[in-house]
């Protein structure tokens, strides 16, 4: 159980690798997939500019919220184009990307830990962390992660993608998180399944409470 609890995350980590090293299939010979990852990544990034310039529950915000949802999908997708069973794909290019977001996953882990923070959890593209003692706001922590980013190589972007007030982590990629609010989010088939029954699901929730307390 650790309190508090913050989420470094890489903004659309295996695209911008993709784009940052130049990744596209060997046999795309109309040389259009890497300029065409770069126009979806442009119109990603803009959709949420456009949100926030738009009242919080107006037609126009939910509009470009959804669309910059969409366009996150759409970009993921050209990795997982290169690397499963389809015609025009390269497996060798799939490694690398993977390659390279390991080294620089792994690279975020290790500039928290030695900047005070203490890692506790690490998945595909971000970092769960317990910020050093003297980080006690969110913009503290929004400016800690921003100083964590800055050392990483150009076109790849660390972002904070959370602030909780504590995590219950049972193994790896199984927890349970607690927003500000007291919400409770779940994570892993461990920690909750569609098979659990009613009363399976109220006493792990239960047992959390108490634990939290």
């Amino acid at each position: 159980l650790v309190r508090p609890v913050v989420k470094a995350d890489v903004e659309s980590l295996y695209p911008s690798i993709i784009l940052t090293n130049g990744i596209a299939p060997e046999y795309a010979s109309l040389e259009i997939f890497l300029p065409l990852l770069k126009e979806v990544t442009n119109r990603r990034l803009e959709a949420p500019a456009r949100a926030r310039d738009s009242a919080e529950g107006s037609r126009d915000h939910d509009y470009w919220d959804g669309l910059q949802n969409s366009f996150k999908v759409l970009i993921n997708s050209f990795y997982g184009y290169i690397g499963g069973p389809f015609p025009f794909n390269d497996f060798q290019a799939a490694r690398r990307v993977t390659e390279v977001g390991q080294e620089i996953v792994k690279s975020i882990a290790a500039e928290l830990e030695q900047a005070g923070a203490m890692v506790i959890e690490i998945d595909t593209d971000g970092v769960y962390f317990q910020p050093p003692p003297d980080i006690q706001t969110e913009d503290a922590e929004r400016a800690f992660v921003s100083r964590i980013g800055s050392v990483l190589p150009l076109g790849i972007r660390l972002a904070h993608d959370g602030s909780y007030s504590a995590m219950l982590s049972l193994k790896m990629k199984n927890y349970v998180l607690v927003d500000r609010t007291g919400r409770k989010i779940f994570k892993g088939s461990s920690m909750r399944s569609r098979s659990d029954e009613r009363f399976g699901r109220k006493f792990i929730s239960d047992a959390i409470d108490l634990l939290l307390q």
